[in-house]
C-alpha cells in the first residue's frame, strides 16, 4: 500500500490583490484585499499573519477614515485575546 501526502498548497492567487490595489492607488481596496486575506489565514490557522494583514488594513482604513476600521479594530482586539 502506498500513502500519498499532498503537500501544503500555497495560498490562493487573491493574496497579491493588496499589492494591486496599492499599485493603482486604490487604498480602501488594499485595505478590504488585506482584510479578505487576513480572514482566510486566519480559518487556515495561520493567527500570526492574519494579525499583520489586520494591522495593515487597519492603518489604512484609519488613514482613510473609512467606517470599516471600528470592525477590524475588534477582530484584531479579539484575535490578540
Amino acid at each position: 500500500m502506498v500513502l500519498l501526502i499532498a503537500p501544503r498548497c500555497p495560498p490562493p492567487r487573491f493574496f497579491s490583490a493588496p499589492e494591486v490595489r496599492r499599485e493603482i492607488g486604490d487604498r480602501r481596496g488594499e485595505g478590504n484585499a488585506l482584510w479578505n486575506s487576513a480572514l482566510a489565514l486566519d480559518s487556515l490557522g495561520e493567527r500570526a499573519e492574519a494579525v499583520a494583514r489586520v494591522q495593515a488594513a487597519l492603518a489604512i482604513y484609519e488613514a482613510i477614515e473609512d467606517p470599516d476600521a471600528a470592525r477590524v479594530r475588534a477582530q484584531l482586539a479579539e484575535w490578540r485575546g
